[in-house]
């Protein structure tokens, strides 16, 4: 299981590396005007998707141990941190904003960091 919490965190850190090198390249699909997935983004994108998958599975198993070691109010406050940045994302991609976006994808990106490192710890005795 801790092998396979690190290949998520790699995978997941691989994806974002990938999503933030420079290119320009013609998008494959376009979000608006400003934004479109290239090649290489897309292959970021799915490893972002594929570790972000896996880690909800892990989260899920682990839930009890990072509810106790983080507290039901922290979570809740990360979680609901975690909700509106996913909707900040879909409003900055509507409003073609690039900070609201990076800004959003930012914080989304460090709380669900934040949740997987804590499925790695063991529940306190």
């Amino acid at each position: 299981m801790i092998k396979t919490k690190w290949i998520l965190l790699i995978t997941f850190l691989a994806g974002i590396f990938i999503l933030v090198l420079p290119d320009n390249n013609k998008p494959l699909i376009s979000f608006n005007k400003m934004h479109g997935p290239t090649l290489q983004d897309m292959i970021g994108l799915i490893l972002i998707s594929i570790s972000w998958l896996g880690s909800i599975i892990i989260i899920g198993k682990n839930w009890k141990g990072i509810r106790s070691r983080v507290g039901q109010r922290n979570i809740f406050l990360l979680f609901t941190i975690y909700l509106l940045s996913g909707m900040a994302i879909v409003i900055a991609l509507i409003a073609e904003s690039d900070w609201l976006l990076w800004l959003s994808v930012s914080i989304a990106s460090v709380v669900n960091i934040f949740f997987i490192v804590q499925s790695f710890l063991k529940r306190p005795q």
